[in-house]
C-alpha cells in the first residue's frame, strides 16, 4: 500500500512538473500570460503590432500595447486639454484650469544663455578651426566620416561666419552617409534582428525612438521586419540648440551635429531663452484658437502643422513648443505667439528622432 501511495505522488509530481513547463514554454512565445497589462496612458502613434518573422509576408499579430513604446504620449482625449494661440504656444493642461504664464524667459539657475557648452563640455580646442576644418577635409577624402565629423562639430560649435557654415555644409555632406544611408554603418551599431522582436523592442534596449530606427532604415511597414534583418542604430541622447539669431534649429545626437533646420519664432521676441525639456510629441493635433473652438487637424483655418513637441512647463515658461506651419513664408520670420515654427516635413524629421525627456537649450 505504501508503495502504490508513492507511486501515485510521484506521478503527481511528474505531472505538476510537465504543466509547469507548458505554461512557461507558452509564455515565453507571446501567449496570453506574456501580455503585459494595457498602459492607462494613451498614446499616439504607438508602435505598429507584428514582431520579427523568417517570412516578411507574413507578420505574427501581437496586441499594439504588447510592446512598451519609446514615448508614452498624451491627447485630448484623456483628461488632457490641447489649446493654442495663433501658431503659438499648444499648451497641454488638465481639465481644471491652468493660467499661462508670461514669464522673463530667464534659464534655470547657472544656466548660460549664450553657449553651447551642454553639448561638447569642457572639450578644448588645440588646433585653429582652419586646421580643424583641412584635417576634417583629408579624413573624408579617406573615407574616415565618423573622425570628419567630430572635428567638423567642433567647428560648428565654436566658430562663426563664413568658417561656421562651410563646417555646416560639410557636416551635412557627411550626414547623408552616416545617418540617413542604411548601407553605411561607420559609427553606428547593426543589430540583427532575433525572433520575437519588434521595432519598439528594438529602440527601448537602445534608448532611441522606433521612429528613427524606421526612418534611418527605409523601413516601409516596421511590423514586417524580418529575422537576422540587419537594422542600423545611431546610439545616443538626443538634443536640440535653437538659435534665436539666426532662425536655426540644430539637432544633435551626443557629442554630434546631425542636421539644421530654419525656423520661425516669436513676435516682438516672445520666444524665451532657457533650457526646456520635451514632454510631449504628437501628431496631427487639433488646434484651439484663442477666440475659442476647435479646429480639427485638416479643416480649414489649422495653423499648426502636422507634429507638435511640447516642452515641459518652468517657471516663467508655460505651454511653449516646436511645431509645423501652413505658413511656410513664416520661416525666418518673427511671428508667433512664442512657439518655434518648422517646415512640417522639417518637423516630421525632427519629430522621429526625439523622445520624451529630449533637452532643448533656447539662445539668442
Amino acid at each position: 500500500m505504501k508503495k502504490v501511495i508513492m507511486l501515485l505522488l510521484i506521478a503527481a509530481g511528474v505531472g505538476l512538473l510537465l504543466s509547469r513547463s507548458e505554461r512557461v514554454e507558452t509564455d515565453e512565445n507571446g501567449g496570453e500570460g506574456s501580455k503585459p497589462a494595457p498602459s492607462a496612458a494613451p498614446r499616439d502613434d504607438p508602435e505598429p503590432a507584428g514582431e520579427a518573422t523568417a517570412d516578411s509576408e507574413a507578420a505574427v499579430e501581437v496586441p499594439a500595447d504588447s510592446e512598451a513604446a519609446v514615448e508614452v504620449l498624451a491627447d485630448s482625449e484623456a483628461a488632457v486639454e490641447v489649446l493654442a494661440d495663433d501658431s503659438g504656444p499648444l499648451r497641454q493642461k488638465p481639465l481644471a484650469a491652468r493660467v499661462m504664464q508670461d514669464g522673463d524667459g530667464s534659464g534655470p539657475s547657472g544656466f548660460s544663455p549664450g553657449s553651447l557648452s551642454f553639448v561638447l563640455p569642457g572639450r578644448e580646442r588645440k588646433d585653429s578651426y582652419r586646421e580643424l576644418q583641412r584635417n576634417a577635409e583629408k579624413l573624408m577624402a579617406d573615407n574616415e566620416l565618423a573622425e570628419a565629423r567630430r572635428l567638423l562639430t567642433e567647428i560648428y560649435l565654436g566658430a562663426d561666419g563664413d568658417r561656421r557654415e562651410e563646417a555646416a555644409v560639410l557636416l551635412d555632406e557627411i550626414n547623408e552617409k552616416l545617418v540617413f544611408d542604411p548601407q553605411q554603418t561607420q559609427g553606428a551599431t547593426v543589430h540583427r534582428v532575433q525572433r520575437g522582436e519588434t521595432l519598439g523592442r528594438i529602440a527601448s534596449r537602445y534608448g532611441v525612438s522606433w521612429r528613427m530606427l524606421q526612418r534611418i532604415n527605409r523601413i516601409s511597414r516596421p511590423e514586417l521586419i524580418r529575422i537576422n534583418e540587419a537594422i542600423k542604430v545611431i546610439e545616443g541622447k538626443p538634443r536640440v540648440v535653437i538659435e534665436k539669431s539666426n532662425f536655426t534649429l540644430t539637432l544633435f545626437i551626443d557629442d554630434y551635429y546631425v542636421r539644421r533646420y530654419p525656423v520661425g519664432l516669436g513676435r516682438d521676441n516672445r520666444t524665451p531663452v532657457g533650457l526646456f525639456t520635451v514632454d510631449s510629441l504628437l501628431k496631427k493635433a487639433d488646434w484651439y484658437p484663442p477666440g475659442g473652438g476647435i479646429i480639427r487637424y485638416g479643416e480649414e483655418g489649422h495653423l499648426i502643422g502636422t507634429r507638435w513637441i511640447g516642452f515641459e512647463d518652468r517657471p516663467g515658461a508655460a505651454g511653449y513648443g516646436i511645431h509645423g506651419t501652413n505658413d511656410p513664408d513664416s520661416i525666418g520670420q518673427m511671428r508667433s505667439e512664442g512657439c518655434v515654427r518648422m517646415l512640417n516635413e522639417d518637423v516630421e524629421e525632427l519629430y522621429d528622432f526625439l523622445i520624451p525627456g529630449t533637452e532643448v537649450k533656447i539662445v539668442d
